[in-house]
């Protein structure tokens, strides 16, 4: 009897444990639900919100070491290159910034600088329109269109002078990773077009950068220029 007694205070500790656990990760996760979208984006975007922010290489408080290539290449309209160039870099992100440690390969224009840390905001924390694509065919990875809703004032694009972005992205559908993002600005100031690129890939347990890629024309006084600047990152270190 008393060893029945024993085993059931055993169990019971066991089952409120496990449920202390359960309930401290579904208050880590993030809270990403509308009225207004598809049950199914609720649920791909917070499974992923909760894998980039946890394992995104450059939100780690770690200093990371990599090896970027730099190409940068500047047409006229009919696509003729005017300048082309390649640099290669060490660097070492630290503090939430990157420095240049070592210049591998050096550039020959002013206009091939090393990158900074890549800037962009995840679609889905924005109250954006989203859309599948009718020829899913459910591979590896889910695409998923967006679009401001022009008809919702969404605070946190008040005041944005550049336009609303415009893309795509894909999240894996086994480990909910963010695979790619792209992102068009139809009125970017100061530009005649602007998109960004961005490649990601999952090394491990952490989630790389892999490439970005920004397409840009400005107008001059006599021509337009067309420009796109490709990074590659490479050769990971996590120190």
């Amino acid at each position: 009897m008393q060893f029945k007694t024993i085993l059931r205070y055993f169990i019971s500790a066991i089952f409120f444990v496990i449920l202390s656990i359960f309930s401290a990760m579904a208050e880590s996760f993030p809270k990403i639900s509308n009225k207004d979208i598809d049950p199914i984006f609720v649920f791909y975007f917070n499974k992923a919100d909760s894998v980039f922010n946890n394992f995104y290489v450059f939100n780690s408080s770690k200093m990371v070491i990599f090896e970027v290539r730099a190409v940068y290449l500047q047409t006229d309209y009919r696509g003729k290159p005017n300048k082309i160039d390649t640099a290669v870099y060490e660097i070492t992100f630290a503090d939430a910034k990157f420095s240049v440690q070592k210049i591998i390969d050096s550039a020959k224009i002013n206009e091939n600088v090393p990158p900074e840390i890549p800037k962009f905001e995840l679609p889905w924390t924005f109250n954006y329109r989203f859309n599948l694509y009718p020829n899913d065919t459910g591979a590896g990875e889910i695409a998923i269109g967006f679009e401001h809703q022009q008809s919702v004032k969404d605070p946190a694009l008040e005041g944005d002078k550049s336009g609303n972005p415009i893309g795509l992205f894909t999240i894996d559908r086994d480990n909910y990773a963010l695979m790619r993002l792209a992102r068009e600005f139809p009125r970017k100031r100061g530009y005649k077009s602007y998109s960004e690129t961005y490649q990601f890939e999952v090394v491990g347990n952490i989630i790389t950068l892999k490439m970005t890629e920004y397409t840009y024309s400005i107008s001059g006084l006599f021509d337009t220029k067309y420009i796109k600047h490709r990074f590659d990152f490479y050769d990971y270190q996590i120190k």
